[in-house]
């Protein structure tokens, strides 16, 4: 039996197909995120950057991030799902392209200083508004072709595929070795095979509504699951932001060994999330309960890595991180799509998408001031704040089940 067999059972012939597509494409675009991830931070050192030049540069993306996912959502209603990811997981192909031509001229010393950082800073925004096409639009074609029995099976699956896609780009990231930017030349040339396929062979369903649906989020259906997103992908990019240089400085490391040991943590906590997605489908009992079991194990691995000293130490607070937060994401993605009708999934999808995108706006930016005043305050400040959001997750919980 496949890895996927168990994602698929509950699926007809046709949506497995579909599943399996959207699955490739969501490999595609976060292998080569988590490629920027991984790669960025050390390399901003090597350019010359600050941390907090490093940081406002991720948080900056994740603002156009957030500003167009929830647009590209609202489109994907009007103009189809299939178009929506095509410009999105084309977009990533081509932004790569010219990310490492700007990167290798700065490398080279062609370009410096202010002028470098303002052309870094410029295409990051356009690829960003590019690229946050692909996982809203995934979403919302996921909620058209599943049920809302099956739902939390569906979204699981493109889980499974982010997760796949943050271990195959820190895996490509050892290739630096060879070169800081070999990562990125691999990344884009699988990423443009796997373009290539989606196009082909994903079905272009019709619209479902001609006129894009505006929601708000502070809609009483889901507002608590708003607050709950956001608090939670808030102290995610806080502690996300800051792994490398918190790598570096604990395990006091050279560059290229920063990129492979946080290549290698970044591994293990995808690889989890994997599991933890497995465990979703084999026990169905778990899905009313994924946001309660994910975020305590999150706190947890919060406090490991601020009390961590050791490469094993970190690594397993990694591994702990990557299986709460599988637990944690998908729980919050079905829960915003069961809220909403048919004719707002895509809206839907693209305000839970722009959600975590508003988290990593502001914990990187909170991140970089709070790391220059002392290296383990992000991870602490994650830790105490995951724990309270645990217990009013519990408590809304309750409260809706008693309703």
């Amino acid at each position: 039996m496949s890895y996927l067999s168990p994602f698929l059972a509950h699926h007809t012939d046709s949506s497995r197909r579909i599943l399996w597509l959207l699955f490739v494409a969501a490999i595609a675009v976060n292998a080569g995120q988590s490629v920027f991830y991984g790669i960025m931070p050390i390399l901003g050192r090597e350019l010359g950057f600050a941390e907090v030049q490093v940081t406002t540069l991720i948080s900056l993306s994740a603002l156009t991030f957030f500003i167009a996912t929830s647009r590209w959502g609202r489109y994907s209603d009007a103009i189809g799902r299939y178009t929506v990811i095509l410009i999105g997981s084309g977009g990533y192909v081509l932004g790569a392209i010219v990310f490492a031509f700007i990167a290798q001229m700065g490398l080279f010393g062609w370009l410096s200083g202010g002028v470098l950082y303002a052309v870094l800073l410029l295409y990051r925004i356009g690829h960003s508004a590019l690229i946050s096409a692909t996982y809203p639009a995934s979403i919302a074609y996921i909620a058209d072709i599943t049920t809302h029995d099956n739902r939390t099976r569906g979204m699981s699956l493109l889980t499974a595929g982010i997760a796949c896609g943050l271990v195959l780009g820190p895996a490509l990231i050892y290739t630096s070795y060879f070169g800081f930017l070999v990562p990125v030349y691999i990344a884009f040339s699988l990423a443009a095979a796997i373009v290539i396929i989606v196009w082909l062979y994903l079905p272009d369903l019709p619209p479902l509504s001609l006129q894009p649906v505006m929601l708000r989020f502070t809609d009483r259906r889901y507002c608590d699951i708003v607050l709950i997103g956001l608090t939670m992908f808030c102290m995610v990019g806080m502690a996300l932001a800051t792994i490398s240089f918190y790598f570096q400085d604990v395990l006091q490391l050279e560059g290229v060994a920063t990129m492979q040991h946080v290549a290698a943590a970044m591994i293990i906590s995808a690889l989890m999330m994997m599991v933890s997605q497995l465990f979703i489908h084999r026990w169905r009992r778990l899905e009313k309960n994924l946001l309660v079991l994910g975020l305590p194990l999150m706190a947890l691995s919060y406090i490991m890595l601020a009390l961590s000293t050791s490469q094993v130490g970190l690594m397993g607070a990694m591994l702990l991180f990557g299986f709460g937060f599988g637990f944690a994401k998908t729980g919050f993605t079905t829960s915003m799509s069961l809220k909403v009708p048919p004719t707002e999934q895509g809206a839907a999808a693209g305000l839970s998408a722009s959600i975590a995108c508003l988290g990593f706006v502001i914990g990187p930016f909170l991140a970089g001031i709070a790391y220059t005043i002392h290296f383990t305050i992000p991870y602490w400040t994650a830790a105490l704040v995951i724990t309270l959001l645990s217990i009013y997750t519990l408590l809304w919980m309750y409260r809706n089940d008693k309703q």
